[in-house]
């Protein structure tokens, strides 16, 4: 698929993270926090995805592109594709639903197609909202090594000793 060289892009930064990268010709583009967006020109954009550690950003859902076009130009989703498959970023709204309210068969199947990264990412944010799921707090300990259900029990034991 081609996209126009001009043609300006989105991206997002989807962790809690501060993320950056440089530029080919040497600009910083840095991501300051989660849900963090910047401009880039598409071909800017396409030069810095060749570099390995900017590809790794896309590839793992840390940096995320809307505009479908521009993913399949880049290879990141399949050029007869129409909706998101290889890479797969949930808004709060989503995983909050996902911790929330699905059954744990489709919790398990969307946390077994989600990478390493949007992994951390759930397990933090469902420490954030304190779920109360023994078992999806136990695939996400599973999936990520953090022990969800212990940092919930401690941020409330925290609360409640000031």
């Amino acid at each position: 698929m081609t996209v126009n060289a001009n043609k300006k892009v989105e991206v997002r930064n989807t962790i809690s993270a501060k993320v950056g990268f440089k530029t080919p010709a040497g600009r910083s583009v840095d991501f300051g926090q989660r849900g963090a967006r910047r401009t880039l020109p598409f071909e800017e954009l396409e030069q810095s995805y060749y570099e390995p550690g900017v590809e790794y950003l896309f590839k793992h859902g840390i940096l995320y592109i809307e505009d479908m076009s521009v993913k399949k130009a880049l290879g990141l989703e399949e050029e007869d594709a129409t909706q998101p498959t290889n890479i797969i970023v949930l808004t709060n709204k989503e995983m909050e639903e996902l911790l929330k309210k699905s059954a744990v068969k489709e919790f398990n199947d969307t946390l077994s197609s989600m990478s390493k990264e949007q992994k951390t990412n759930l397990a933090q944010y469902a420490i954030e909202i304190e779920i109360d799921n023994m078992r999806k707090g136990k695939a996400l300990q599973e999936a990520t090594g953090i022990d969800v259900l212990g940092q919930i029990s401690n941020k409330q034991d925290t609360v409640e000793d000031k």
